[in-house]
């Protein structure tokens, strides 16, 4: 189970740096274009194919989620030790909801796609205009 915990987080690393390098490309040709027609067909192509990134991201997240709960469930890994210990000290609490890897895997991807819908819409409206 280990095993699949690192493949998977691995998996989602190489996932992620794909997706803010795509992100970073769209939001590049969108300040360069001239036309509103082309900032309007480049962000909208953005968004659906960072939408469906994100998607993939979000799918991997859950089953590192998964593997993650296995690990810890499992009273003989040093892991679930050291949850023990965090439950011990701090309670359950918001440490156990906000972790990076719900920041990496679904915050980030989301923010992102919608900052691109938001500059679709307002490109298809008018209100954003080219370079």
């Amino acid at each position: 189970m280990s095993q699949e915990r690192e493949f998977l987080e691995t998996l989602i690393a190489a996932r992620v740096n794909y997706f803010l390098v795509f992100y970073s490309l769209i939001v590049i040709a969108g300040v360069t274009t001239r036309q509103s027609t082309n900032l309007s067909a480049v962000l909208g192509m953005g968004t659906v194919v960072c939408f469906l990134l994100a998607i993939s991201i979000c799918r991997a997240d859950i089953r590192l989620a998964v593997a993650v709960r296995t690990i810890h469930d499992d009273s003989t890994t040093p892991a679930a030790a050291i949850e023990f210990e965090l439950l011990r000290r701090w309670g359950p609490g918001l440490w156990r909801i906000l972790t990076v890897r719900w920041i990496i895997g679904w915050f980030i991807p989301f923010v992102c796609t919608l900052s691109l819908l938001l500059g679709f819409i307002l490109a298809c409206l008018g209100r954003l205009q080219p370079g």
